[in-house]
């Protein structure tokens, strides 16, 4: 998708099934260090970080017309300034356009499969 739509645009890119928000989550899951996305604290409902796709929604990502925020949980372990680098790495060229990475919380890494344990926990 170019990144010189409007926002009308964009949106009905996001609603016809554009995948841009679907890559930018798999480009950001795919960092080492990485341990999943966040939609954003519970009092930040205006401001959630998601994008909208026929029949769902992709938490985590956020595509405005002149930058990306991403809202990240990280491995507890995983060095923070590396991996934020190397989230902007990857997402930036996929989206054209100023990335803003937030670091939501920091979990164990071996803890994928089950309940996750936060710091914030």
């Amino acid at each position: 998708m170019s990144s010189d739509l409007s926002a009308g645009e964009r949106a009905d890119a996001a609603d016809s099934g554009d995948p841009l928000a679907e890559r930018v989550a798999a480009a950001v899951r795919a960092v080492p260090g990485v341990h999943d996305l966040h939609a954003g604290v519970a009092d930040e409902l205006a401001n959630r970080v998601t994008s909208r796709l026929p029949g769902h929604r992709v938490t985590g990502v956020h595509l405005a017309d002149e930058e990306c925020t991403v809202r990240v949980v990280l491995d507890r372990s995983a060095p923070v300034a590396a991996t934020a680098g190397a989230v902007h790495r990857a997402v930036g060229p996929l989206v054209g356009r100023p990335v803003h990475l937030v670091v939501e919380d920091l979990a164990d890494a071996d803890v994928r499969t089950g309940t996750r344990t936060g710091a914030t926990s």
